[in-house]
């Protein structure tokens, strides 16, 4: 059994359809429905390793995947999780190619 394998949640001949909005889509050899997206670089690392092509999906919109399905892993980023600290204030930054406004800070996963 491969590394791969052996990650918990991971599921094999998903069907990619239901998770796009076009609804189209054969089946993947892998799935993995990702919560924690500190996992990710590992779940990388692993496909990497075993030479496994890899896409990470997030919510779907505007994604059609061939009738043919996907050779490889699909990463689900099911990361939701935001924050905002009502205690620290971001401070904007003058002088700089981009200018960040000042205002509270917002901690979001990459999924959300």
């Amino acid at each position: 059994m491969s590394k791969l394998e052996q990650i918990e949640g991971l599921e094999k001949g998903k069907i990619l359809g239901p998770l796009t909005t076009f609804q189209m889509g054969g089946e993947a050899d892998y799935y993995l429905p990702l919560k924690d997206v500190m996992k990710l670089p590992e779940v990388i690392e692993i496909c990497l390793e075993e030479e496994i092509p890899y896409i990470i999906l997030g919510w779907g919109s505007n994604l059609i995947f061939s009738d043919k399905g996907f050779r490889g892993l699909v990463i689900h980023n099911l990361g939701r999780k935001m924050e905002v600290d009502e205690e620290v204030m971001a401070r904007g930054i003058e002088g700089e190619t981009s200018y960040r406004p000042a205002g509270r800070l917002v901690s979001a996963d990459s999924g959300i």
